[in-house]
């Protein structure tokens, strides 16, 4: 087995079939299609169900993927820590962040990284649910997760970030109520764009409204 096998194999499931995974490793699709036979007579059967219209995982492709995401994963540990004990500023980051810290504070986070690290390749999933992240990095897919303090992080090791506010956009010629803040009550009274149940934005902004008849909470408001 090799390590270009296996990352033809991830590359296949991730992307839904061999041309476009062929596409995305800028390899030619026979030589993808030859690896990913030649895998399946090492382990004596097939990987993938060929479909009239797609593909789909077989039992024995199923018990694969993480045993192989983890063995890609500690092959670029290795190689990573192989460079920076040679003093090459070269590699790869795997980071999985919740949709909304993708977009503060991740953003920033990167844009310095990068400045600091500009040879190091930096890839962004960003499942809509927290627990997603915590898995991603548990089963060794992803090296960084960002969540938020909602989501069980079991044996992880975590580091807090600064609080984030939470800002309320209006049109400029709402009528809102004056000043640079929103009670819960007025929050809840205005019709409301936001993510879909189940995110963690969607279950603050609930949360908030769910609050409003023990007490009431401010948020930033920006008019636009």
């Amino acid at each position: 087995m090799e390590r270009r096998q296996l990352e033809y194999f991830i590359a296949v499931v991730e992307h839904g079939g061999f041309t476009a995974a062929a596409l995305a490793l800028h390899v030619a699709q026979p030589s993808l299609s030859h690896a990913i036979r030649s895998l399946e007579r090492e382990f004596g059967g097939r990987l993938f169900h060929r479909l009239p219209h797609g593909l789909a995982l077989t039992a024995a492709g199923e018990a694969l993927v993480r045993p192989a995401q983890q063995v890609l994963r500690d092959l670029s540990t290795a190689s990573s820590l192989v460079r920076e004990v040679l003093g090459l500023s070269v590699g790869r980051l795997d980071i999985v962040s919740q949709t909304t810290l993708s977009v503060d504070p991740l953003a920033g986070m990167l844009g310095r990284f990068h400045r600091a690290h500009p040879k190091v390749s930096v890839r962004v999933v960003d499942p809509e649910q927290g627990p997603a992240v915590a898995q991603m990095v548990a089963a060794g897919q992803c090296e960084l997760g960002l969540v938020d303090a909602s989501v069980t992080t079991a044996d992880l090791r975590g580091i807090d970030l600064p609080e984030q506010e939470m800002h309320v956009v209006l049109p400029a010629d709402h009528p809102h109520p004056a000043g640079d803040t929103i009670t819960s009550r007025e929050l809840v009274a205005l019709d409301l764009i936001v993510t879909p149940p189940g995110t963690e934005t969607r279950a603050a902004v609930d949360d908030v409204g769910g609050t409003r008849r023990a007490g009431q909470h401010a948020l930033p408001l920006h008019p636009r």
